[in-house]
């Protein structure tokens, strides 16, 4: 029986990384997975690892370049261990019908345009 997971962005990185405070129990819970399972990563688990692992205030000495991100994620993709799901075709059409409010987000709240 194949098993799918979905990881968050913050385990994808724990489970790349060693020098995520995680990562021993990240690889423990990936290692014990049946072998048949598989990972799956959307647009934003992929874009939103790219940019943790890409960041120095997050990785320090250890920030990867987007080429070497993209051979991590490869890495997986091409072992058979996690699939990109894909994008409905219409994804773009029905972002743009999501209402539009008059709301400026900011780092520490919201702030009224």
């Amino acid at each position: 029986m194949n098993l799918s997971f979905f990881p968050d962005v913050n385990v994808w990185l724990a489970l790349n990384h060693t020098i995520h405070v995680h990562h021993l129990l990240a690889m423990d819970w990936y290692l014990q997975l049946p072998k048949e399972s598989f990972f799956v990563f959307c647009r934003p688990t992929q874009t939103g690892l790219f940019r943790l692992l890409t960041t120095a205030a997050v990785m320090g000495e250890d920030t990867l370049s987007q080429k070497q991100c993209r051979t991590l994620y490869d890495t997986w993709i091409q072992g058979g261990k996690a699939v990109l799901w894909p994008e409905p075709v219409d994804l773009e059409a029905l972002f743009r019908k999501m209402p539009c409010g008059q709301i400026l987000l900011q780092k520490h709240g919201l702030m009224p345009i």
